[in-house]
Order: structure tokens, then C-alpha cells, then sequence
């Protein structure tokens, strides 16, 4: 699996200046009309994301897809969007007046890649997913190297608390298990313990 660096820092700058633009039109409740960037890799479609918003050591909204059809710019705002509008948070949204000290943090993922066993997963490379029928746990990569936990402890937290499943299910064959990598990049580089309730 590639993890390799598809975005130069121009790129990455020009995703964070959409995210947060839309954000701030998004909150103020204005039309959301943007310039469509002109770099090639940024109107390529099929990229998965995530948006990640923080106030400090708060995480304030995650929300994102493994595939997108729509270019990585709208991806990247669509979810700016969205991770605003957290269902965690439905009863403290994210507001206007807040603005200026969230930290926005996008991922870009790599594609989903099955794995036989748990420990196939490189602890701080990659992000992990636990899935059975309709319950499905996703943590991204860095939440490992935030919280310092073992590889055990990563996929225990996914199972019991991502996908509602038992804490030892990743062991279980007849769950399945996979891991992708993700290129992290934010506006603040400070590290963040980031809440994964």
C-alpha cells in the first residue's frame, strides 16, 4: 500500500482555504459559490476524506467517505460541511462565533485494503475499519499516535466503541478487517489529544 505524498504544500494550503471558506460561508448561512481550483490532482474524483475540526484539545466534528465521485476540492468542502454539522454534537454545533479557533485537519485516504489478521495493521501508518453486517467502526491513523495506545488497544477501541461490536471482535474471523493509510495535514501542526467518543 502507497503512502506516498500525492499533494505539494500549495495544493494542501488550497484544500485548508476551501475548507475553511466554506465553513464560514456555511455558518453564516450564505450562498456557497467558490472558484474551482485550476491544479489537476485537485479536480481528480475518487479520493476518500475526512474533515476533522478542533478547539484546542476538543475535537468539535469528524465526517468523511472512503470514495468520492465528485472532484477532491468538493469533497474536501462537502465534508467541511458536513463535520460541522456532527451528529456527536447536535446539541453544541459548531457556530460562526468559534470560528477562529477551530483547527481544520483533512485526510485524504488511501483505498481500503483487506486484511486477514489485526496485526497485518502498522500501528501510526494506518488507519483501521471493523466490520460486520451493518455495524462498521472507522479510526483514522493519527488517533493511534495521539493517544499512544498498543495495536491491540487501537482495534479494541474501534470494535467496542466505532462499531458497537465486542472489544475482542477484531479477532474474531467472520469479522472483517481493514486498513487504509491517509496523507494528514491541518492548520495546526501541534499535536492535538483528540477525543474519539
Amino acid at each position: 500500500m502507497s503512502t506516498k505524498t500525492m499533494l505539494n504544500p500549495s495544493q494542501r494550503m488550497k484544500l485548508l482555504e476551501i475548507a475553511r471558506k466554506t465553513l464560514e460561508l456555511s455558518l453564516a448561512g450564505s450562498a456557497i459559490d467558490l472558484e474551482v481550483p485550476v491544479e489537476e490532482v485537485l479536480l481528480e474524483k475518487g479520493f476518500g476524506v475526512f474533515v476533522s475540526l478542533h478547539r484546542g484539545k476538543d475535537l468539535r466534528g469528524c465526517i468523511g467517505c472512503f470514495e468520492s465521485a465528485t472532484p477532491l476540492w468538493h469533497t474536501v468542502a462537502e465534508f467541511a460541511v458536513a463535520s460541522s454539522r456532527d451528529s456527536r454534537f447536535v446539541l453544541r454545533p459548531v457556530t460562526l462565533q468559534e470560528l477562529a479557533d477551530i483547527q481544520i485537519e483533512i485526510s485524504v485516504l488511501s483505498p481500503v485494503e483487506r486484511v486477514q489478521k489485526y496485526d497485518q495493521a502498522i500501528l501510526g501508518q494506518h488507519g483501521i475499519v471493523v466490520e460486520k453486517g451493518s455495524h462498521k467502526g472507522v479510526l483514522l491513523p493519527q488517533v493511534a499516535a495521539d493517544t499512544g495506545w498498543s495495536l491491540e488497544e487501537f482495534w479494541s477501541y474501534c470494535a467496542e466503541h466505532k462499531a458497537g461490536l465486542r472489544a475482542d471482535s477484531y479477532l474474531d474471523p467472520t469479522v472483517n478487517l481493514f486498513v487504509f493509510s491517509a496523507e494528514v495535514f491541518g492548520e495546526d501542526h501541534a499535536v492535538h489529544e483528540r477525543a474519539n467518543s
